[in-house]
């Protein structure tokens, strides 16, 4: 939901390299990487220079860089994160869409299209293979080409977690990291405070680590520090888990204003409900975007129930539009000479009356500060 300054990693990008490289290196020497299911290629080819040597600058780049510039160190990585995708968002986008859907053409066109979609070499060669012509004629079909391609991306994730596996970051780093990344509100749901703290001179956070590509299917990129969201153990263990809903990279993307909150009527509400008088109203949240920036920000919604555990915040937004009352009418003038006296700025006002500086660059710094904004703001 909330954008994350990507800036925060290339910070710790030096410290987290010295702190992990070693350790790669060394289930490197010790790993039998064999061949590649999907080309017969040696996989050690993703990872050694020209001299045949552990290629240390595109080490630096698979833990440190960022997810666009890992895949242009080779083309065979952006296949691979393609495949990983097509197989991660399969079931769930393919059949949200069937659901219902009558028509033997428009499932035909479905199919094809989500496949065209992440369409590579490596995916291809099971698409064009002669008992997969038809793989979009049917569930039956289409479900055989999806059980064919995972069963060698599984092959391949075995392989490739002899080097790189989420397992090789001790609790130490986990929670190192953590306190120097310094995201002290969950960025998916702005609701729950992630907490760093130390316990007998030990650090120690209240986060979870979240993988953005889950570490068990995409996994050479478990360790990669951009693949790294901290996030509450709600959001994390409760909700995102492994499911395949795509949602928002929040080091890309944040909800901005393409996606507010809104206080909607229901039959037991009143005039009293649109001034803070009381909670007879939903909160609602819309999003006004198309295309593939639509389905991410929908994905976000629907993974993390955003819209229903936003209910619980019901009281919190008749406070807003209580104080919003109060001060556009019976203690407007007072309040703004009492303001004017303080020598308040326009942020402070917005603090000392919602708690919430109400600044779109800093709705990750509280809990529901897009909620307070999007209230304050739109009503």
């Amino acid at each position: 939901m909330i954008k994350i300054d990507s800036q925060r990693l290339i910070n710790i990008s030096d410290y987290y390299y010295q702190e992990i490289h070693s350790t790669v290196i060394d289930k490197y020497s010790r790993a039998a990487l064999g061949n590649n299911p999907f080309t017969g290629n040696d996989l050690r080819l993703w990872f050694v220079n020209s001299t045949g040597q552990l290629d240390m600058r595109f080490l630096k780049t698979l833990l440190t860089g960022t997810i666009d510039e890992i895949i242009k160190t080779n083309i065979e990585i952006e296949y691979y994160l393609k495949t990983c995708k097509f197989l991660h968002y399969s079931s769930e986008q393919v059949d949200a869409k069937l659901t219902g859907m009558k028509k033997v053409t428009n499932r035909i066109a479905i199919r094809q299209a989500y496949v065209a979609k992440f369409s590579n070499p490596w995916l291809d060669k099971y698409t064009k293979a002669p008992g997969n012509l038809s793989f979009f004629s049917s569930n039956k079909n289409y479900n055989k080409l999806v059980r064919e391609v995972k069963a060698d991306m599984l092959d391949l994730n075995v392989l490739l977690a002899q080097m790189i596996d989420y397992e090789y970051i001790s609790k130490e780093l986990r929670h190192e990291l953590l306190h120097r990344i310094g995201i002290e509100v969950c960025p998916y749901c702005n609701r729950q405070y992630i907490t760093s703290y130390i316990d007998h001179s030990e650090k120690k956070s209240t986060a979870d680590l979240d993988h953005y590509y889950p570490n068990s299917r995409f996994k050479l990129f478990s360790l990669s520090l951009h693949n790294f969201v901290p996030a509450c153990q709600i959001c994390n263990s409760r909700f995102k888990l492994a499911k395949g809903i795509e949602i928002l990279d929040p080091y890309r993307d944040g909800f901005d204003r393409d996606t507010y909150f809104e206080v909607g009527l229901n039959p037991a509400s009143n005039s009293d409900s649109l001034i803070g008088g009381n909670t007879f109203f939903n909160i609602e949240l819309h999003q006004m975007h198309t295309g593939n920036r639509a389905d991410q920000l929908e994905g976000n919604i629907r993974l993390f129930q955003l819209e229903n555990v936003y209910q619980s915040h019901k009281e919190y937004v008749r406070e807003l539009l209580y104080k919003q009352y109060v001060y556009k009418d019976a203690y407007k003038k007072d309040l703004t000479a009492l303001f004017d006296n303080m020598q308040l700025t326009e942020q402070e006002i917005h603090l000392f009356l919602y708690g919430h500086a109400l600044q779109d660059d800093k709705l990750g710094d509280r809990p529901l500060s897009k909620l307070a904004y999007d209230i304050i703001t739109r009503t």
